[in-house]
């Protein structure tokens, strides 16, 4: 019926806690996870954050600003902008100003998918802040990367492997030698 209501935050700040007492600074994006949860980005306090079903507050990752993989708040995030899930509860987010990709697995690690402060060919890109992110239907990540003004994909290597076996196990379709090496060009 178009009624708005709040789910969680009071004031601006950092909070974990009860519905009314927690506290964003900026939250960025948000989705939800197979169990129900609301996952945010919140970017002023350089944190991934989780929204119980009950409306409890909590930290996945992150605390202070840097750019560091690890197991829940050891990880640092400077600019935790957009975030998606997998059907396996991992979390994707875009690191806007560290000009990478982050994934959090459901026990809190956290580890650096892709990114690098410079472009070092097919083997691997310079993301220049990174923002929007969703995984399309095939399991690839798909970033809007903002600051070299265009949208790129992430193909993962386990979907290359698959599409490499389906490919060879067609008997009628054969490739040219150029189109096998851009595929396996792909495990970036």
């Amino acid at each position: 019926e178009g009624v708005i209501s709040p789910i969680a935050g009071s004031d601006r700040g950092y909070q974990d806690g009860s519905r009314a007492d927690a506290q964003f600074n900026y939250p960025r994006a948000v989705c939800m996870d197979t169990k129900g949860n609301l996952l945010v980005t919140d970017i002023g306090n350089r944190r991934i954050r989780k929204v119980s079903p009950e409306g409890t507050v909590s930290t996945i990752a992150g605390s202070t600003s840097g750019n560091r993989d690890g197991i829940g708040t050891e990880a640092l995030f400077h600019s935790p902008s957009g975030i998606c899930i997998d059907n396996k509860d991992n979390m994707y987010v875009s690191d806007y100003w560290n000009y990478n990709i982050r994934k959090i697995t459901p026990g809190g690690v956290v580890s650096t998918v892709r990114g690098s402060d410079r472009d070092i060919g097919w083997g691997d890109i310079q993301l220049k802040s990174p923002s929007g992110i969703c995984l399309n239907r095939y399991g690839n990540l798909v970033v809007a990367d903002k600051g070299n003004k265009r949208i790129r994909m992430i193909v993962f290597p386990e979907m290359t492997k698959f599409v490499m076996f389906c490919l060879k196990h067609l008997p009628t379709v054969e490739l040219p030698s150029d189109v096998v090496s851009y595929i396996a060009s792909l495990h970036f």
